[in-house]
This record gives C-alpha cells, sequence and structure tokens, in this order.
C-alpha cells in the first residue's frame, strides 16, 4: 500500500507498474477479506482503483467467456466487497463506470447483478422451474437409483462396524 499511496497515486510510476502493484495488492486484499471483514472495504477500494486507473486493466476486458478480463473481473470484485460493506454509493460508483466501458460485457442493470460476462437477454430471477432444465429431468429420475445403491452401502458399513464392535467386545471377555 505504501508503494501505491507513495508512488501510484502521483504519477510516477508506468502503467504496467500500475496495474502489477494493484493486481498484486488485489490479490492480498481478496484472500484477507476473505477471513477478516476488516479488510472489505479496503478491497472494494483497490479493486475499484485497478479497474479505473489502470490502463492495462482497462483495455483488457472479457466479451466472451475465456477472454482476458481484467476490467471484469475488477469492477465485478469492487461491486462485491462494496455490497459486502453495506456501501451502496460506491456500489453504484462501480456500476456506473462498468456501464460506462464501451466494450465489456459488463453492462449490468442491478447492483447485485456481476457476473464476470453480462448476456443482457439472460433473465435474472431468484428461482427457475425446474422443468426447463434436461439436468433435473436427469437426476430425478436417477434419484431412486442412486438413494437405494447410497443406502446399501451404508447398510455395509453398519454391519462391518457392529461386526467389529462385536469383535472387540469377543476379545475383552
Amino acid at each position: 500500500r505504501l508503494l501505491w499511496e507513495t508512488h501510484g497515486i502521483t504519477g510516477s510510476l508506468s502503467q504496467l507498474q500500475i496495474y502489477l502493484l494493484l493486481d498484486k495488492i488485489n490479490d492480498m486484499l481478496g484472500n484477507l477479506a476473505r477471513w477478516n471483514d476488516d479488510y472489505v472495504p479496503m478491497a472494494a477500494g483497490y479493486a475499484e482503483v485497478l479497474a479505473t486507473h489502470s490502463v492495462y486493466c482497462w483495455d483488457h476486458y472479457a466479451v466472451h467467456p475465456g477472454e482476458s478480463s481484467c476490467f471484469n473481473e475488477a469492477v465485478a470484485n469492487a461491486m462485491s466487497y462494496y455490497r459486502r460493506a453495506n456501501d451502496d454509493e460506491s456500489t453504484r460508483r462501480v456500476l456506473l463506470a462498468a456501464n460506462q466501458h464501451p466494450h465489456a460485457m459488463t453492462h449490468w442493470k442491478l447492483i447485485d447483478q456481476t457476473p464476470r460476462i453480462f448476456y443482457p437477454d439472460l433473465k435474472t430471477q431468484p428461482w427457475w422451474d425446474e422443468t426447463k432444465f434436461s439436468t433435473v429431468a436427469t437426476l430425478i429420475s436417477h434419484f431412486q437409483q442412486s438413494k437405494q445403491a447410497i443406502l446399501k452401502e451404508i447398510q455395509g458399513l453398519k454391519k462391518l462396524a457392529k461386526s467389529q464392535i462385536q469383535a472387540m467386545h469377543d476379545t475383552s471377555e
């Protein structure tokens, strides 16, 4: 952080140095924020800075899965961290930045809608009708068979455990 606060803000670093420094800070803060909420606001701020102040990150955006996506990930991370910190104002500011990118697929409509690649025609809804997904039908059709196989395995383990307990009891007498 000291490097960024001393040299990054003053403009004395090259664009590549800015990216490398902010990227490493984000890696560190992301891990810290997973374990300690005290780091969440700082992680949010540095993710936002990475997306908005790094020319390298701005230029590396994703339109399709598999593409380099520094910008997409940085704005999605910033918004997620700001939401965790209950900072709606900052979340909306990053949403605006995401929507202003001319090419990145980050033109989200809602502050809690931050997939790495945004598909505008994909509906946002908390629950889906399971009949619309073939995987659900497959899982349901195999449920009883799988359930019976698992119960059979559990019964086998119970019998084995019971026989071992009985054998230990018999040898102790």
